[in-house]
C-alpha cells in the first residue's frame, strides 16, 4: 500500500497517523499551523493537543520517519491517499467550509486517480453539496468514514471499532473499503449518504437520552433520579447514564447540532439542543446564587475522564 496523508493534526489525524504508521505505512500529517507540525517532528506533539498513551509511540515512529508532519501543501501532491481530519465546526457551531474546500482543492490539484476519505463529523447532504460543483471532473475516488473512536480509550482506538465506509460510487466505497481495512479490524460498508447521517445520529440519539433524565430530574425533585437512572443503566437494552452539567464530550451535544437542517424541520432535535443549553444555563444559576453565602464554588471534572487534557465544550467549565 501506497504512503498515506492525513489532512490535519489534531486529535483525530495525529491517532489516525500513529495507527497506520505502525501497520508499516508511512504516514504525512498536513496541517497548515507550523508550531503543531513543528511539534509532531521533535516526537512532542503540545500537551493540550496530545494524549499521554501514544507518547512513546510518536516519539517511535517519527524518529524512525515512519511519521512526520508538514505545513507545506506541496509535499502531500504525490501521495495517492488522502485522509480527512479537518474540522468541522466553528465556535460550537458545524461548518462544513472547511472540508468542501479541502476536497475541492485535492479534487483539482492532486493527480488522477487518487483516494479521499472524510473522517470528518459531517452534516447530512454535505458529499452532495461538494459534489456538485466538481462532478463533471470524476477523476478520484471519494467517501465518508467518520472516526468514532474515544481517543482516551485504548479499547475504543481505530483499529477494534466498526467503521462505517460509505463512497460516492461502487469504486470508491471499495477503494475506501481497502485503505481503512488496513488497520481497521470490522469494516461496514454502505452507501455515503447513510455514512454521512450515521455518526451525528449516534451523537443525537444519546444526547436525547442524556436531557430526557436531566428534565426527569428537575420534574422529580424529591426523588433521587441519579440512582433511578443507574440502576435503569443496568437494563441490556440501555446505555448506563450520569446526572451532571450537561451532555459531556464535544461531539454529543453537537451531534444534535450536525443534524438540524437548514429550514429547523426537526423539532424534536431542535428541542434537545435547547435543554442543554437550559440545563446549563440552570446548573450555573444555582452555583451563582450560592456565591455569596459561600463566597467560592469549586467546579470539580470539567474534564471527560482522567487522563485526557482536554475541556473543550465541557458543561461544567461553561
Amino acid at each position: 500500500m501506497d504512503r498515506v496523508v492525513i489532512h490535519g493534526a489534531g486529535y483525530v489525524g495525529l491517532t489516525g497517523g500513529v495507527h497506520f504508521a505502525l501497520k508499516g505505512i508511512p504516514v504525512l500529517l498536513y496541517d497548515p499551523d507550523k508550531e503543531v507540525t513543528r511539534n509532531i517532528n521533535s516526537g512532542t506533539p503540545k500537551a493540550e493537543e496530545f494524549l499521554s498513551y501514544l507518547e512513546a509511540d510518536v516519539k517511535k515512529l517519527t524518529k524512525e520517519r515512519m511519521l512526520w508532519a508538514t505545513s507545506n501543501f506541496n509535499d502531500i501532491l504525490e501521495f495517492q491517499n488522502h485522509l480527512l481530519a479537518v474540522p468541522t465546526e466553528t465556535a460550537g457551531v458545524p461548518n462544513m467550509g472547511i472540508v468542501s474546500n479541502v476536497v475541492k482543492k485535492l479534487w483539482e490539484e492532486l493527480p488522477a486517480g487518487c483516494t479521499i476519505v472524510i473522517e470528518s463529523t459531517i452534516s447530512p447532504g454535505t458529499t452532495d453539496s461538494i459534489m456538485k460543483d466538481i462532478i463533471a471532473q470524476t477523476k478520484h475516488n471519494l467517501a465518508v468514514a467518520p472516526r468514532r473512536d474515544w481517543f482516551a480509550d485504548t479499547n475504543k482506538n481505530v483499529s477494534n471499532l466498526p467503521r462505517v465506509v460509505g463512497g460516492y460510487n461502487a469504486d470508491s466505497t471499495k477503494t475506501a473499503c481497502e485503505l481503512l481495512g488496513l488497520v481497521v479490524q470490522n469494516i461496514m460498508p454502505t452507501d455515503y449518504k447513510t455514512a454521512e447521517v450515521t455518526k451525528s445520529l449516534e451523537n443525537g440519539l444519546l444526547h436525547l437520552q442524556v436531557m430526557y433524565v436531566h428534565q426527569l430530574a428537575r420534574v422529580y425533585p424529591d426523588l433521587d433520579i441519579a440512582k433511578a437512572v443507574e440502576l435503569a443503566g443496568t437494563h441490556w437494552r440501555l446505555t448506563p447514564l450520569h446526572l451532571g452539567f450537561g451532555a459531556g464530550g464535544r461531539c454529543v451535544p453537537l451531534g444534535t447540532k450536525y443534524l438540524l437542517p437548514a429550514d429547523g424541520n426537526f423539532p424534536l432535535a431542535d428541542e434537545t439542543w435547547r435543554a442543554e443549553a437550559a440545563h446549563r444555563a440552570l446548573i450555573a444559576d444555582i452555583a451563582y446564587k450560592h456565591t455569596p453565602s459561600l463566597g467560592k464554588v469549586l467546579v470539580m471534572a470539567i474534564r471527560y475522564r482522567p487522563n485526557f487534557k482536554e475541556a473543550g465544550s465541557s458543561p461544567g467549565l461553561e
